[in-house]
This record gives C-alpha cells, structure tokens and sequence, in this order.
C-alpha cells in the first residue's frame, strides 16, 4: 500500500496525484422505529424518496455522475441509495456492506481506502450519522469556505458533501486529504424534478 501525498500535490511516489470524487451522503429523511419495525428496517418517508430522487437529478444535471456506489445495507440507505442511482438514467454498480451501518468515520475512511486501486473516479458513499460528518470533518476540514460552514452547522438527513480528493488511487487517502466542494441539504432541491 502506498504512504499517500506529499504537501505538494504529489504522491510520496512521484507521481502526480489524480483528483477523485467522494459523494457523501446521510441517508434521506426516515419513519422513526416502532413496534414491529427496527432500526435496521425503518423505511424512507415520501419526502425522503422526494429527497433522493432530487439528489440523483442534482447529480445528473449538474455533477459527474457517480460510477460506483457503496451503501450501508440498512434500509433508509438502501433506498436513498436506489432513489438517486435510479434518478441518474444511467447504470451503477451498487455494493451493501452491513458494516457501514454501525460505523464510525474512521470506519467510513477505512471502507473508502478498502477500495484499494480500483480504477473509477466518483465514488456514492450512503451512511448514517454521526459516521457521515464525522467523515466530513475528517477529510474537508478546507475547501469551499460557504461549504465549508454549511458543513459545520450539521448533516441533516439527505445532506450530500461533495469531496475532491487528492490522491491517485482510493488507499492513498489520508485525513485531511480532501477539500469540500459543495454541501446541499434537501431543502435547497426542488423535490419534484423538471420532467
């Protein structure tokens, strides 16, 4: 595994670091847990169906789009994660990983770095809270200064952290390594999409 990226721009290997992109998003907006219904399973309300689907257009119209996607298998997330996916017309291999249910950003880090030197570009990672902003703080703590301070007022559910990463393959990255691009939340989309 290689060591990273100098202060440079390149990594510790000569090379000049490729810059990636890391689609993060906290799953959309879901019922609460009740009786007969965990955790786990809590599905999306309408708005957070509204929401994803607004992502996935946001994406698609004015981002590149994602080529892969990495989800935690809870069930908000597996539906936020089809709501975009299904919103961009065009296809991308999904993975659910129950790990990133629990997962600590470090973890979320770590899963990201697993990746190793798989050759794409833009990565959708759908997780859960605290995970997701912690991730974001690990990694953008500079960028954009509005997305920057958008950042730091939270993650509501359905936020999405636009992360430009320096590095040239996925297990160069490192905290820090990262600048924030663009933070939305849902209530900047429109949630019925133009037809």
């Amino acid at each position: 595994m290689k060591d990273g990226q100098g202060k440079d721009g390149r990594c510790e290997d000569g090379r000049e670091a490729a810059m990636k992109t890391l689609y993060l998003v906290r799953h959309a907006e879901a019922v609460p847990a009740g009786p007969g219904c965990s955790d786990h399973e809590r599905a999306l309300t309408p708005a957070g169906h509204a929401a994803a689907a607004a992502l996935g257009h946001l994406l698609a119209a004015e981002l590149l789009p994602p080529e892969r996607a990495l989800s935690s298998d809870a069930r908000r997330a597996r539906e936020t994660t089809a709501g975009i996916v299904a919103a961009l017309r065009q296809p991308v291999s999904i993975t659910l990983d129950h790990a990133l249910y629990e997962a600590s950003g470090t973890d979320l880090l770590a899963a990201v770095r697993a990746l190793g030197d798989a050759p794409f570009e833009r990565l959708l990672l759908v997780a859960h809270n605290p995970a997701v902003g912690e991730l974001v703080r690990l990694l953008g703590t500079r960028g954009r200064p509005e997305a920057v301070a958008k950042a730091r007022r939270g993650h509501p559910p359905g936020a999405l952290a636009v992360l430009r990463l320096a590095c040239h393959d996925w297990e160069d990255l490192w905290p820090g390594a990262a600048e924030l691009w663009r933070f939305v939340v849902p209530a900047e989309l429109p949630l019925q999409p133009p037809r």
